[in-house]
């Protein structure tokens, strides 16, 4: 009797274990997942544009000024940095010799301050080391001659207040000339930094009176005469690169124009093709369009093919910065990308383990992650995930 209740009580407990685990697998929430792999990652800037229809781009000043010398004439063949066009700038030029003769002074001011004054420094501090030295040595002597009673109390004490007096002195002395010595030097630095600082204006505002070749190429028009008032963003010069490459227009935040430089690699891809293109910064348009809030930048095709029809639309991604070796991993993955701290769920012992990281964005929808999980980690995706959920991976197709 005792074994059949055995075998019932046995019977019944591998039914209900059988029950929680079936329950246990149906409870569990089935979530999408990646295996996390360092990699290389690109900090991106995405911008819009058209494919250029003609290569011809116009070449204005920075600034207004009168026309002074004309140096190229149309269909003219030049080299990049050949001067075009030059304003009047006898102001600027004079402007500048007055700045590179004031750095002159400046620096001979802080070498001759080197010079005579650490000098005069010097002597006087050998001077005072010296009078110190010899009311020492007289001190000394009258202090034996005291001894052997051949001097009185009172010359041995007047001497000692001297040579007192004499160490004062020359601790005085030095802090005074030390602080006198930083001080002027503290000045005078302060000065040439000052008229440096001036003089690098100057240049950048004789710099703006000329306008120069971007690359080699040929001058197609010119559209100014000597006499001439010009204004910044007029059109003085049509220039056609030399270079024969196919060239798209894109429109870039302009708060994003100060990470762009010329020579950086981007990747183009034509509107409908799926396709993408290498590409590179030909170079930046410095005017902004107020009303839009962007700049462009031309971008030179270093592969085109029939799919680049002129005024054809593009999306393109500029590759500013490249790190190897990151973490990468979609935006859809973290749960707050608004400031650098986030989380994630990572898969532990079947269950959803709710992890802060630390992020930055790269751009196109993809964060790296710099902190808070590691190479091999695997991430979960599911709606109403919660830190302790039961979850099943998705099966791989």
């Amino acid at each position: 009797m005792k074994i059949k209740q055995i075998g019932l009580i046995v019977l019944a407990v591998f039914v209900a274990v059988l029950i929680y685990v079936t329950i246990s697998k149906s409870n569990r929430m089935t979530v999408e997942w990646i295996v996390l792999k360092k990699q290389q990652a690109l900090t991106t800037i995405i911008a819009n544009g058209r494919v250029a229809g003609s290569k011809v781009t116009q070449l204005s000043f920075l600034r207004s000024g009168v026309v002074d010398t004309i140096y190229i004439k149309e269909r003219q063949d030049v080299q990049d940095g050949d001067t075009l066009i030059k304003l009047d700038n006898r102001e600027e030029v004079n402007a500048v010799l007055q700045r590179k003769n004031a750095v002159k002074i400046a620096t001979l001011n802080l070498q001759n301050l080197f010079s005579v004054d650490e000098e005069q420094a010097r002597e006087r501090r050998v001077q005072a080391d010296a009078n110190v030295v010899l009311l020492q040595e007289k001190v000394q002597r009258l202090e034996t001659l005291f001894n052997e009673g051949s001097a009185s109390k009172e010359n041995v004490d007047q001497v000692r207040k001297e040579y007192e007096v004499a160490i004062s002195e020359k601790r005085q002395s030095e802090n005074a000339l030390d602080k006198s010595i930083t001080a002027q030097k503290d000045l005078l630095k302060s000065q040439l930094f000052q008229t440096r600082t001036q003089l690098n204006d100057a240049e950048i505002n004789l710099s703006r009176t000329v306008l120069r070749a971007p690359e080699a190429g040929q001058v197609v028009k010119v559209d100014a005469r000597k006499g001439q008032l010009v204004l910044p963003g007029t059109p003085s010069i049509f220039f056609l690169p030399a270079d024969t490459l196919l060239h798209v227009e894109v429109q870039v935040d302009e708060g994003d124009i100060g990470t762009i430089k010329p020579g950086q690699n981007a990747v183009v891809i034509p509107v409908g093709s799926g396709k993408t293109f290498s590409a590179r910064v030909q170079n930046i348009i410095p005017l902004v369009d107020a009303s839009r809030g962007t700049a462009s930048v031309n971008l030179a095709v270093l592969s085109a093919d029939e799919r680049f029809l002129p005024d054809l639309s593009v999306s393109a991604q500029i590759i500013i910065d490249t790190t190897e070796q990151v973490i990468v991993v979609p935006q859809i993955f973290l749960q707050n990308t608004t400031e650098e701290k986030s989380f994630v769920y990572v898969f532990r012992n079947g269950k959803a383990v709710k992890t802060e990281v630390e992020i930055s964005n790269a751009g196109n929808g993809m964060y790296t992650i710099k902190s808070g999980v590691i190479d091999a980690d695997t991430l979960l995706l599911a709606p109403g995930l919660k830190n302790g959920t039961t979850v099943r991976l998705k099966a791989l197709k």
